[in-house]
């Protein structure tokens, strides 16, 4: 059975999330290492709003599982972007497969 998980940022100050240390910072708020991919579903969502949501600080905020799952359709079943506008959508995904594609995974930045 799979629970869901809210990661909300409208818990956090702010109209724009930016940057990896924001990112690494809001998932040790949200607990999401206490996740597991397997069980666990993250319906992300951001207040109506932000002006912006920089691939830099969701890679912060989701580096490490995009680590674990190592594919692009599994990490979106982890991790729910469906209610975000498709700007923001559009820019998250390109994030994605940017660094699923990087031998490093983009991630010694």
């Amino acid at each position: 059975m799979t629970k869901s998980v809210p990661v909300d940022l409208t818990k956090l100050s702010g109209k724009v999330f930016i940057g990896r240390p924001n990112g690494r910072a809001a998932r040790e708020y949200f607990k999401i290492d206490r996740l597991d991919p397997e069980t666990a579903r993250i319906i992300f969502k951001v207040p109506e709003n932000t002006i912006s949501v920089n691939s830099s600080f969701f890679l912060g905020l989701f580096a490490q599982d995009i680590l674990k799952i190592r594919d692009y359709d599994k990490f979106f079943e982890y991790v729910d972007i469906s209610n975000l506008p498709p700007r923001f959508q559009n820019q998250l995904k390109s994030a994605v497969k940017r660094t699923l594609s990087q031998n490093d995974y983009g991630l010694s930045r």
